[in-house]
């Protein structure tokens, strides 16, 4: 139990990391509130206001990903091994890429075949369908271990 709930944190922090470059991507968008020069309208005294709540309230919340973004990624490194892998689930470990796959690999050609190879340990730059193929195979090597009936609806179109 404790090796799926680490495998659920370290996919956790996958996906928030994602998150969170989405949200800095955003970020470095938009401009201070109050920072524009446009002519004032009778309807603008509430906008400036209400801008800079949005904004108060983003940087609030980016802060706080931030933070729960590497506590996730510290608990799941702690508890969840390369060894651990290799050791527990050696049919998994066994079809990761050796070699680096580049982050900015595009989504597959054709729709429908989501199968793409992953590394291990998940790190920073793990793409999100890397992700679910590990986490797949992951689970369902878990899964036939612990004579539990599983079977992934992706299954189809990761293999």
């Amino acid at each position: 139990m404790l090796t799926e709930s680490v495998h659920s944190k370290q996919m956790e922090a996958v996906v928030r990391q994602h998150v969170f470059d989405i949200d800095m991507a955003h970020f470095g968008r938009i401009s201070l509130p109050g920072t524009t020069s446009k002519a004032p309208t009778p309807d603008s005294s509430n906008s400036a206001t209400n801008d800079r709540s949005k904004y108060l309230g983003f940087k609030s919340r980016l802060v706080q990903d931030s933070r729960e973004l590497r506590e996730c990624w510290v608990e799941g490194v702690r508890y969840l091994t390369c060894d651990d892998i290799s050791g527990k689930f050696p049919q998994t470990y066994a079809v990761r890429s050796p070699k680096w796959i580049d982050p900015e690999t595009l989504l597959p050609k054709v729709a429908g075949n989501y199968r793409q190879a992953f590394q291990l340990p998940l790190h920073r730059n793990t793409t999100l369908l890397e992700t679910v193929n590990f986490g797949c195979r992951f689970l369902e090597e878990w899964a036939a271990s612990n004579r539990v009936q599983y079977r992934s609806k992706l299954h189809d179109w990761l293999n």
